[in-house]
């Protein structure tokens, strides 16, 4: 038999291997024991360590996760919350300026529910704390008028109009009988 270029596990097919539960035939017909069944190893499962470490998340990328509002591809965003912070001179100050840009941005955010804001990860590589806070939307304090103004209101624009046509009618009445303008 050949073995692997990769894992180093023999290639081919072995009988009375168990797979996914279920077991080839052994016994008179296959040439292998139940005994020695047992002792065969897969040969698609490779014995070689899973690449890298388990990350564990430093502290002030927690808190940074837990301010942000969207929660996908954490893995992904420790990775590059290791590199904004080395630019910026440790974890310290990366936090302190997300989490000030947070306080305008969220709320932004917050209200289609996180919907539109970009991944923790594509934040970080995109420097969005460094966005400047748009100006705050002016409102006109404008008073609702109650249904006994708007009715005086009303009565004082049809009164205004009453007169001006009188006054129109009795212009054009003094130019008609010749008294000039």
């Amino acid at each position: 038999m050949k073995n692997c270029p990769h894992c180093g596990g023999e290639l081919g097919p072995k009988i009375g291997v168990e797979l996914g539960g279920l077991s080839l035939p052994s016994g008179s017909g296959s040439g292998v024991s139940d005994a020695d069944q047992k002792q065969i190893e897969t040969p698609f499962l490779p014995k070689r360590p899973v690449r890298g470490k388990a990350r564990e998340y430093s502290q002030a990328f927690e808190i940074a996760w837990k301010a942000y509002g969207r929660k996908e591809q954490k893995f992904e965003a420790f990775g590059v919350w290791l590199l904004r912070a080395k630019e910026l001179g440790g974890e310290p100050q990366l936090l302190t300026l997300i989490l000030k840009a947070l306080k305008w941005q969220g709320p932004l955010w917050a209200v289609e529910g996180w919907k539109f804001a970009p991944y923790f990860e594509r934040y970080l590589k995109r420097r969005k704390w460094d966005d400047e806070e748009p100006p705050a939307p002016t409102k006109v304090a404008q008073k609702l008028e109650t249904w006994e103004e708007r009715r005086q209101r009303e009565q004082r624009e049809e009164t205004d109009r009453r007169a001006r046509e009188l006054a129109d009618i009795e212009r054009r009445t003094r130019i008609a009988l010749g008294g000039g303008r």
